[in-house]
């Protein structure tokens, strides 16, 4: 069945073509800047994927997690956080302070995955990257002590199409639980 002028004009239309990949991904960068910056408590970790070292930044609530103080005991719950940006922009930088004040606000440790981006990383391997981390966070080999029942997967946008992803593919391998 042949597609009709109007409905193939509106597809090339939404297909975005000839945007600049390097622009879009400077404009987006401009989120990262943040004075507030210096006051988040973060630590960068990574997560091995085959081969790669995916990169995670894990931001701590008010109370320190490490040492067991403040009112989460010897563990604290946990948001895996997956970024947004059509696969193709965007970055942990970009939603420092979205993921600083999710940890400030909801007491819980945030997990921030910097998962390879397209085109230069074509499908499945953003998805692949976000598995591992989460898949490391439930097997318990983050530098966090964490309850696999007090873990809750989220995204933006792209990030919440990872997250439905790693829980389908979860459930399909048996390999843990969301």
């Amino acid at each position: 069945m042949a597609i009709n002028k109007p409905l193939r004009l509106a597809l090339k239309a939404l297909s975005y073509g000839g945007i600049e990949i390097e622009s879009a991904r400077h404009l987006a960068n401009l989120k990262a800047i943040d004075p507030l910056k210096v006051f988040y408590k973060t630590i960068d970790d990574k997560i091995y994927n085959g081969d790669y070292q995916v990169p995670v930044r894990i931001y701590m609530p008010e109370e320190n997690i490490l040492t067991g103080e403040g009112t989460c005991g010897n563990t604290c719950p946990v948001l895996i956080f997956i970024h947004g940006g059509g696969w193709v922009t965007e970055s942990v930088e970009n939603y420092n302070r979205v993921c600083a004040r999710m940890a400030k606000s909801t007491g819980h440790v945030v997990v921030s995955i910097e998962y390879r981006l397209a085109p230069e990383h074509r499908f499945p391997t953003g998805l692949m990257d976000c598995y591992a981390v989460v898949k490391a966070v439930y097997q318990n080999r983050l530098i966090l002590n964490v309850d696999p029942e007090r873990i809750t997967i989220i995204g933006d946008s792209a990030g919440g199409n990872l997250t439905a992803a790693i829980c389908q593919m979860a459930r399909d391998r048996q390999e843990f639980v969301p």
